[in-house]
């Protein structure tokens, strides 16, 4: 009984109807191959192959009818089946050709351009260097606060806070903030003026007040997603704050290792330092980011100086940025030639405080810039600097500033390249008066703190360092012309 089933079955496969070996060898081998491409190029082709025999062979039958062969009406029964399926697999393929198809023709979704862009050429020269950020949070600020989106642009904001560092970056939705200034309200004011309220990474780069003053604030007032900082700790009050801050916050600090990475929007980021675990100088414990955006790179070095270059050097990473952020504010100690040679920038940004009591930036620094005609923005002469990419070309919001040195500018009224630097009263150097004497139980490097227009130095806590505070060696502050506050008795 089986084998006469099986018999009657097959009178209906073509190829097997004959039961000779060769042509049920030769059908096998054709069903066989219908399988496997139906299961590499889908079902209908699937049905079209195994459908065809049963077709073409009812026409046959059809046409060479036979005593013993198959009954008619079962061979119009197969042919239209066939046909069906046929039809059916053909349909099936020629859709998801067509699918396939339009999905490689429709082109990536493009982001919009800023409806509202204020930034000028970097070429093209501006009328009024006064401070950046004012003008642009009023022209832009409907468009920001309701968003920070930027429409697939890479936007860094250089925030004039004096003397101190502090860098709002933004791509797309994403957020990072390195350091916040020496005050604690500059920074995140500027951030509630940008319409932010969210940080995805907040980076202190190393504990001195003039980078993490107003990091309390920043962490207290947003949200924030992660926090690096590097694995050194501080005696002072501001970082004890900032620490505080952190805690209370139920947030860990992640500590920075070279060679790391990290996406910001679509922007890939780069830890490049510190490359060791203790150093003399706090300044090199300066986390050194690199960021890429499409062709165009930029570089966050920090207050790390030549110590911390020559590591980064050392690594044979790929450093080579079109904007620099230079090391320690453009101190003569930063900005090594050999670095400056491999990172090769276009741009440079120094973040200072106008008539500044460390010189900054020396001449030095300048000289080098000048000489490798590299273009220089400064927030002592631009004030807030915004640099925007769209990932082939660079834009900032002002024109380049001088190649003086803090020094030069005190004594001019206007720089060689372009930008008036306007006497002011309250943020000039204080006179240095003669040096008074150490007292004898002073240690040369006990640190103590200064304001941006005080003539007094004073000790961690004092109630003159509410609106601003600037850590600096006992020795230097008294060499400088500063003298002892009278209150805290430093």
């Amino acid at each position: 009984m089986k084998k006469d089933n099986i018999k009657k079955l097959l009178m209906f496969i073509p190829g097997f109807r004959s039961h000779k070996t060769w042509k049920m060898i030769v059908a096998s081998i054709y069903y066989f191959i219908a399988i496997i491409t139906g299961v590499t190029n889908g079902f209908g082709a699937f049905l079209f192959f195994i459908s065809a025999p049963f077709w073409i062979f009812s026409i046959v039958d059809l046409v060479t009818h036979k005593k013993k062969a198959i009954p008619v009406q079962k061979v119009i029964i197969s042919f239209f089946i066939s046909f069906v399926l046929m039809i059916t697999g053909i349909t099936i393929s020629s859709q998801a050709e067509q699918n396939t198809t339009n999905a490689k023709s429709v082109p990536a979704e493009t982001e919009n351009t800023d409806s509202k862009e204020n930034n000028i050429n970097e070429e093209s020269k501006s009328k009024d260097t006064a401070d950046v950020a004012n003008a642009t949070q009023n022209t832009d600020s409907k468009e920001e606060k309701t968003s920070s989106k930027l429409n697939g642009k890479l936007k860094i904001h250089y925030i004039n806070v004096g003397q101190g560092d502090s860098i709002l970056i933004q791509q797309g939705d994403a957020t990072m903030l390195i350091d916040a200034g020496p005050d604690a309200n500059t920074t995140a004011n500027y951030l509630k003026g940008q319409g932010i309220k969210k940080i995805d990474i907040l980076v202190g780069t190393h504990p001195h007040a003039d980078h993490i003053g107003g990091m309390p604030a920043v962490i207290n007032g947003f949200e924030i997603n992660k926090i690096y900082m590097p694995k050194v700790t501080h005696t002072s009050k501001i970082f004890e704050n900032t620490m505080e801050s952190i805690k209370a916050k139920g947030m860990k600090i992640s500590t920075p290792h070279p060679g790391d990475s990290f996406k910001l929007g679509n922007a890939d980021c780069t830890i490049l330092a510190p490359n060791s675990s203790s150093y003399d100088n706090l300044n090199n414990y300066s986390i050194v980011l690199r960021i890429k955006f499409g062709n165009n790179s930029f570089i966050f070095d920090g207050d790390a100086e030549s110590l911390s270059e020559g590591e980064i050097l050392q690594k044979q990473l790929d450093i080579q940025s079109d904007v620099i952020k230079l090391g320690h504010h453009g101190s003569r100690t930063a900005t090594s030639q050999s670095y400056l040679n491999k990172v090769n920038p276009k741009y440079a940004v120094i973040s200072c405080g106008k008539g500044n009591s460390y010189g900054h930036p020396h001449a030095e620094t300048m000289a080098k810039l000048k000489e490798r005609n590299i273009k220089v923005y400064r927030t002592d002469e631009n004030g807030t600097i915004i640099c925007t990419s769209d990932g082939e070309n660079i834009k900032f919001s002002c024109e380049p500033g001088s190649y003086n040195s803090s020094a030069q500018s005190k004594s001019n009224n206007t720089g060689g390249g372009g930008a008036a630097v306007k006497k002011s009263s309250t943020n000039s150097a204080p006179k240095h008066n003669p040096a008074p004497k150490q007292t004898t139980g002073s240690k040369k490097g006990e640190t103590v703190y200064i304001t941006s227009s005080g003539k007094k130095y004073h000790r961690s806590g004092c109630q003159y360092l509410k609106k601003s505070c600037i850590e600096i060696k006992k020795s230097d502050a008294i060499s400088e012309g500063y003298t002892p506050c009278s209150k805290c008795n430093p």
